[in-house]
């Protein structure tokens, strides 16, 4: 499998558009053994990460230093008016936060969260905007904030289980993915990010199982079959991959990743120019070029080791 991986990383360098938790493979950034330390510490059971939140005061203890004394004014003086308390946002300012950026979103749901953290919805909302900016560690908190609130919700799991992935924390993703199957088993997508999950940590044939239920559950969905595709490529079933990947192609609303996967098995199977006019669909015709002559190289003398192999 280690050819297939290399092909992999030299297409992706290339041009094509890297994955997506959602689509083929995501790769986040890894924490150093400090921090994951840091982690393993933290875990409560089940393998999700506690959230980290301020230390509260409670009756009859002492101040932190330096901290105002209950009942303190703005300007820390006995007497002084209080800072007002801030107010959660009317239901206006919270549908009118989905036409902001990104940015501004998160921010503003981390606020709600701030002000109520059993506030489940700015839970799973500033989870999914962190997420979709990159932040796997603040995305995760949110989500496990969340899931103190609300154990049951399988949304906030879902949530947990994806920044989990972004952030390379696989076994614990897995869990809090599973988590979420448990509370929902008709989500096809966690379905399928519990596969993507396997097949992150080398575990294809674990993948299968989970990629199947999705596929029962949403037999056309064109990035469940990107990704089961590309599982199957992964375990050496090229012909099936093949297929699987053909079908999500053929969708108008398929991923990048469904063709440039595609062209990757075929060309694996020996068939170059066919994987050159696919690739082409996508990439500039000199890095499709550039692509075919990869896998000419790569697979002289070997074609028949990935012809047919199960």
């Amino acid at each position: 499998m280690r050819a297939i991986s290399l092909v992999l990383t030299a297409l992706t360098v290339a041009g094509t558009i890297p994955a997506t938790p959602a689509e083929a493979f995501p790769f986040g950034r890894r924490d150093n053994q400090q921090q994951q330390q840091q982690n393993r510490d933290q875990q409560p059971q089940g393998g999700v990460q506690a959230p980290m939140t301020p230390p509260v005061q409670m009756p009859g203890e002492t101040a932190a230093p330096g901290a105002a004394p209950a009942g303190a004014g703005a300007n820390g003086a006995d007497g002084a008016a209080a800072v007002p308390q801030r107010q959660p946002a009317s239901r206006e300012e919270r549908l009118a936060a989905a036409s902001l950026d990104l940015v501004r979103q998160a921010d503003f749901w981390q606020a709600e969260l701030e002000i109520n953290p059993r506030d489940t919805e700015a839970a799973l909302n500033a989870s999914r905007a962190f997420h979709t900016l990159g932040g796997a560690e603040r995305s995760a908190a949110a989500a496990a904030i969340g899931i103190q609130a609300d154990p049951n919700n399988p949304r906030l799991w879902e949530a947990l289980g994806r920044a989990l992935l972004l952030g390379q924390q696989l076994d614990a993703a897995v869990q809090a993915l599973t988590k979420s199957s448990q509370l929902d088993p008709n989500n096809a997508t966690v379905h399928s990010l519990i596969g993507v999950a396997y097949d992150q940590l080398g575990r294809p044939d674990l993948a299968a199982g989970p990629y199947q239920q999705a596929m029962r559950l949403a037999p056309n969905d064109p990035v469940i079959l990107t990704n089961y595709g590309l599982s199957r490529a992964l375990a050496g079933d090229l012909p099936g991959a093949e297929s699987l990947l053909r079908r999500a192609a053929a969708d108008p609303a398929a991923p990048p990743q469904a063709r440039q996967n595609l062209a990757l098995v075929v060309g694996l199977q020996g068939r170059i120019e066919e994987s050159e006019r696919i690739a082409i669909l996508d990439l500039p015709p000199a890095v499709a070029a550039e692509n075919a002559a990869y896998l000419r190289a790569m697979l002289n003398g070997s074609q028949d080791r990935w012809r047919g192999t199960n």
